[in-house]
């Protein structure tokens, strides 16, 4: 099986049975907050204003 992950995968999802090999040629992948409308609350709304008062994140 293959699956292509974020390179801070292999820090995260540390296991001896599995091997990283990391891909020269992939564009970076964009991560977002997702949530169910029904379930926001002021918690969930303050997260997201912090993420957008903080902009994007260049590693």
């Amino acid at each position: 099986m293959v699956n292509a992950l974020p390179a801070h995968s292999a820090r995260y999802w540390n296991r001896p049975d599995i091997t990283w090999l990391p891909f020269a040629d992939f564009e970076p992948l964009s991560h977002g907050l997702v949530w169910r409308a029904e379930t926001e609350n002021a918690a969930i709304g303050a997260l997201a204003q912090t993420v957008r008062d903080l902009g994007p994140l260049h590693l």
